[in-house]
């Protein structure tokens, strides 16, 4: 494996509500931390993630939410998974481990993973990988409730944390502790979450960035801007012009 890193982005990419996905090869960035667990995959040979104590040469690569990160090098899929969804160790035949990045082999993944290639249907792969991101029956089903109530309001208009708490016949402190013990994450994070998916769904669609940004209920699309890279580690403009849908 060469250690000569490329600049440029190149690939496609896909989104839906519970799951994202980028194909391609890995250009500049720098460090950033999103709020979904991010499963990334060599297509050829390995691949190089750093973190803040160190550099990872890797098969497969587990990056929980939430850790600083940065993609060296390598053509790989990158998997964004909710932090809505149940990140279960079904997933694998080897459970990673909890904190940190996990570094594995791709005999330690769930098939599902295995049959990912350079030319599979990114629809199709989102579809399967949602198969096996589902939360488990033990969960409060309330919980199913209020993210299609998240979902269907983030780019009209937000819903206050004491109407979401109403709505659930809680008390706002204690629906923002119940909010977290459920998703892993902050309301006000998940919150930013949504509003990056829509307008990215935006981007993927062909729409400009700026009407991205009112789509996913960014202020403008200085503040969409910042928020994406700070998620990714790269510009708006860089994903438009490397991302395109598949």
């Amino acid at each position: 494996m060469t250690n000569k890193k490329t600049s440029t982005w190149q690939g496609n990419a896909a989104i839906n509500a519970g799951v994202g996905i980028f194909r391609g090869t890995v250009g500049d960035s720098h460090f950033h931390t999103h709020w979904a667990t991010q499963i990334t995959i060599a297509l050829h040979d390995e691949f190089v993630v750093d973190t803040a104590s160190a550099s990872h040469v890797c098969q497969v690569a587990i990056i929980p939410a939430g850790t600083p990160h940065r993609l060296q090098q390598g053509h790989v899929v990158s998997i964004y998974i909710d932090p809505a969804s149940n990140f279960t160790d079904a997933l694998f035949l080897q459970p990673p481990a909890r904190n940190g990045v996990a570094v594995l082999k791709k005999s330690d993944l769930h098939p599902t993973f295995l049959r990912i290639s350079a030319d599979s249907n990114l629809e199709s792969i989102l579809i399967n990988i949602q198969q096996n991101t589902q939360r488990q029956t033990g969960a409060d089903p309330r919980l199913a409730q209020l993210l299609m109530q998240l979902n269907d309001a983030v780019a009209e208009a937000e819903y206050t944390r004491k109407q979401l708490a109403t709505s659930l016949g809680l008390s706002p402190s204690r629906f923002s502790h119940w909010f977290k013990e459920q998703t892993g994450i902050p309301l006000r994070s998940y919150k930013k979450w949504l509003k990056l998916r829509i307008a990215i769904e935006a981007l993927l669609r062909g729409v400009p960035a700026a009407d991205a940004a009112l789509i996913g209920g960014f202020n403008d699309q200085a503040h969409f801007s910042n928020s994406f890279s700070a998620a990714f580690g790269i510009t708006v403009s860089t994903a438009s012009q490397a991302f395109t849908p598949h």
